[in-house]
């Protein structure tokens, strides 16, 4: 396998594939390829986000940082519909991006709940349909990022074409990887098959009525950074129980274990090495498969980016406070969203019964 044919493999094949090798020239040359595939990324997604901030302002340097995860993404995987439809909902997720976030965060908790909750499921609905491949970690994670860098004013005027480029880029990057794949479903047939019967239907809304819920319950409560809580129960509300469990056990301890490493960090590293804590934060996060190392180092970034807003004490607790209730809140959401369904099911069947 040459270095090339390494770097393309993600992270936890590749460690596998140094773990498994016996051969040390061989495990040498794995592992540099492994450790090129990081610098590489990063390096990668750093020009991309540095062109957005030089063309549509450092307000909306988010909108490169969201096309690069994206191109990352799409890259491998797909929608499940026609290539060139695909292409075309990507760009209209990318505007659903441009004005869902922003819409949300000028009207009331009541009506934004409205508007996060439709915005939300219909983002699901696009680029969600074959649920194996986490499209939802990608997109929804965008919508909520947006909604924490708030602009207005030329700003956002300039966030609009920096996403509808992002979202251009985006669709031509997967064209050209996915055109020769034939799928005979089309744009239509995503909505076509939302049906509340199905597990994927019914997760989409569990995860679109969570994630809105979550965000409104943390701005009547009066959370700092409420996108935390939201980002958590994105993360933690997947298609089956077991993977929230899984999940759910792992984050709160580990990003409380993550938030305190970034303070000592913080505390003891020379002034101008602090700006690049989140730099270093994404370094080692590519070498991190694991779920629980991936929550710990996501709060390097994460907590850097408002400690000058809120001051470090305050940035730590409010990471692990969100994060603690934001996980406590997906989990009693999808025992109660679980009972619903079963209740739901129950009366069909009751009403089925003494239909015959």
């Amino acid at each position: 396998m040459n270095t090339y044919s390494v770097m393309r493999m993600d992270t936890a094949k590749v460690k596998s594939l140094i773990k498994d090798t016996r051969d040390k020239k061989e495990k040498m040359r794995y592992s540099f390829a492994y450790g090129l595939k990081i610098v590489s990324t990063v390096l990668f997604c750093m020009i991309v986000v540095l062109l957005f901030t030089a063309l549509f302002g450092p307000d909306n340097s988010i909108v490169g940082v969201i096309t690069v995860i994206a191109v990352m993404v799409f890259e491998k995987a797909d929608l499940g519909i026609k290539a060139n439809h695909a292409a075309l909902t990507l760009i209209a997720s990318f505007l659903i991006l441009a004005v869902g976030p922003q819409l949300a965060s000028k009207v009331s908790p009541g009506a934004d709940l409205v508007i996060n909750l439709i915005c939300i499921i219909t983002l699901l609905i696009l680029s969600c349909h074959n649920i194996i491949m986490s499209n939802h970690s990608t997109i929804i994670l965008g919508y909520l990022l947006l909604m924490g860098y708030d602009v207005t004013g030329d700003a956002y005027l300039k966030r609009i074409a920096g996403l509808l480029f992002g979202g251009i880029i985006v669709a031509a990057v997967f064209y050209h990887k996915h055109y020769k794949i034939i799928y005979r479903r089309s744009f239509k047939d995503l909505f076509k098959e939302f049906n509340l019967g199905t597990l994927r239907t019914q997760w989409q809304l569990k995860m679109a009525l969570g994630i809105s819920l979550s965000l409104f319950l943390a701005e009547i409560l009066h959370f700092s950074r409420p996108i935390w809580v939201g980002i958590a129960c994105m993360s933690l509300l997947q298609p089956f129980t077991h993977d929230l469990t899984f999940r759910a056990c792992r984050r709160a301890p580990f990003v409380i274990i993550g938030s305190i490493a970034f303070g000592v960090v913080y505390y003891f590293l020379p002034d101008t090495f602090i700006p690049f804590i989140g730099i270093f934060g994404g370094l080692v996060l590519g070498l991190c498969s694991s779920y629980k190392w991936q929550s710990a180092f996501n709060c390097f970034g994460a907590i850097s980016i408002v400690v000058p807003q809120f001051g470090l004490i305050n940035a730590i607790l409010f990471r692990i406070i969100n994060n603690l209730f934001g996980t406590l809140f997906s989990i009693a959401f999808d025992k109660l969203f679980t009972l619903c369904i079963n209740l739901v099911n129950v009366i069909k069947i009751k009403v089925l019964a003494n239909a015959t």
